[in-house]
């Protein structure tokens, strides 16, 4: 029993909660809590599933001490609540906290159907001051290699994100307007968030790669990264930082690859183009492939097919900023509940084991 009280003691600080923020949140008396935690007392199997809920981990870690230790993450209130982000609000703290528990139950269904996890084949390393898009552009052609979708452009890219990368997509009303996107980890859950006010396909699609990009470059085994930038202005790319450069280089080459690129423009003509010979090259890539004005012009400069920076520029004085469509399509359903409903087909899911799946959603 002391022994089942020292883990639990240790996944509580793990988590970052209190003994009282923990019995709250799980529904349990206090004193019995403290009592379990000490060696002196006993919980029943009922509180002590809704604990390990809380903190993320498997019933049997602090239930039967022949059950491997566990690692709790931070527990995703407190998690977002150390977000330092100045713009998000205790509004967008909150959500973002119960998608990360969503998230926790996504996963545990997603190993249960055996998807696939190819976030886990990438390790947070930061960003190259020199020349960070090419670091952006690598990791984007590992993350194409991995995917067995054709090699031209992607379709659905949230549905991928989630099947590929076991990574829940949801959408959210930012409280500021002028935060775009969102990514959260803890340990396994991990989220990508969307501005709700994002109306434009190429935006959203834009913004979906980058949150990728964060997830797959930046965030270690818990962490968060908020995006409050303008993605389709005429400075976007020049004027980030590093890891801001990286992740819109990979979202650039995961959403248009260079040899597609090239299968659809040909090789860059050495003569180099005229300011309206490399506007309708951009249209025609961005038209092709579902990416902004702004993100396909810089694209090209760095393909080679754009020689100096001063041209895209020009080309961005006067943006297309029409949107193009026809690349993703609308989801009845978010992807937790696709993946229940998947489980229930498949598995034969039982009611018990649904609503413990669901539970870690509440």
């Amino acid at each position: 029993m002391r022994e089942l009280g020292q883990r639990l003691l240790g996944c509580q600080r793990e988590a970052g909660l209190s003994a009282k923020e923990l019995a709250e949140k799980a529904r349990v008396p206090l004193a019995a809590l403290e009592s379990f935690e000490r060696g002196t007392g006993g919980m029943g199997v009922a509180a002590l599933s809704r604990v390990a809920k809380v903190l993320g981990v498997s019933p049997g870690s602090i239930l039967v001490t022949s059950h491997p230790k566990e690692r709790a993450f931070t527990e995703p209130t407190v998690l977002l609540r150390s977000a330092g982000n100045a713009d998000m609000g205790d509004s967008d703290r909150d959500a973002l906290a119960s998608a990360l528990i969503r998230a926790r139950a996504f996963s545990q269904a997603g190993r249960l159907l055996g998807v696939e996890q190819l976030a886990d084949r990438f390790s947070p390393s930061p960003p190259p001051v020199e020349r960070p898009h090419e670091a952006g552009y690598e990791a984007a052609r590992k993350a194409r290699a991995l995917l067995p979708e054709r090699p031209t452009d992607l379709r659905d890219l949230a549905r991928l994100i989630e099947n590929r990368f076991d990574i829940l997509v949801v959408e959210h009303e930012f409280a500021h307007p002028g935060i775009f996107g969102a990514c959260c980890r803890s340990g396994s859950a991990r989220v990508i968030a969307v501005a709700k006010r994002i109306r434009t396909e190429t935006t959203r699609r834009f913004v979906l790669g980058h949150e990728l990009g964060h997830h797959l470059m930046d965030l270690g085994a818990e962490g968060t990264a908020i995006d409050e930038q303008m993605l389709d202005g005429a400075g976007f790319w020049m004027e980030s930082s590093p890891t801001e450069k990286r992740a819109n280089a990979f979202s650039a080459m995961l959403l248009a690859p260079e040899r597609a690129v090239r299968e659809v423009l040909g090789q860059p003509d050495p003569a180099g183009y005229g300011l309206e010979q490399a506007r309708q090259l951009v249209r025609h890539a961005r038209e092709s492939f579902g990416v902004g004005f702004a993100g396909m012009a810089w694209h090209l400069h760095n393909l080679g097919y754009i020689r100096s920076p001063e041209t895209v520029h020009a080309l961005l004085v006067e943006p297309d900023t029409g949107d193009v469509q026809r690349f993703e399509s609308d989801l009845a359903h978010d992807g937790l509940a696709r993946r229940i409903f998947e489980l229930r087909e498949r598995e034969g899911l039982s009611a018990a084991r649904e609503r413990e799946l669901l539970g870690t959603s509440a």
